[in-house]
This record gives C-alpha cells, structure tokens and sequence, in this order.
C-alpha cells in the first residue's frame, strides 16, 4: 500500500501466487454439534429454560438452529428425567 500524491491510498490487487495460497488455512465447512442439554423449569413462572454447550470444528461461522419438544404434560422432572430438574 502506498499513499498516493493527494494524500489517499493506492490499493494494487493482483492475483494470489502459488507462494500466497500455500500460507493460508484451509476451508473447512461449518460442523455444528452440541453436548448433553440441560432443562430447568420454573414453576413460578412455567418458563423452561435449556442449556447446552455449543461447539464448531469448522474454520467459518455456523448456524444452528434448535427446537424443543414437550412430549407429555408429565412432570419430567418428577419421573426422574436425566436432563430436566426443577429451579
């Protein structure tokens, strides 16, 4: 980069050299995953509240995008369920 006489920048773009690319880190796609959930409901409030730990072993952004399903109107956490107890 270099300044240019009217005091801007000159910016020169040329392709990348064999040499340029061998430095750089490869692409890898994006690969989402998650740990063990947690789920804690209030029962002053009836919110549920889930926790998980998030990983990405991609070199890029990923999105990941959850949903969770009440199967029963059961206390869950009263049958003991592994991943849901109470506030």
């Amino acid at each position: 980069m270099s300044l240019a006489a009217a005091g801007g920048q000159a910016v020169r773009i040329r392709p990348a050299t064999a040499e340029d690319l061998g430095g750089l880190p490869w692409y890898t796609t994006p690969h989402a995953g998650y740990g063990t959930p947690e789920a804690v409901l209030d029962p002053a409030t009836q919110q549920l509240t889930v926790k998980a730990q998030l990983t990405n072993t991609g070199s890029t952004v990923a999105e990941f995008q959850t949903q969770v399903f009440i199967a029963e109107k059961m206390d869950l956490a009263e049958r003991g369920h592994p991943c849901l107890r109470r506030a």
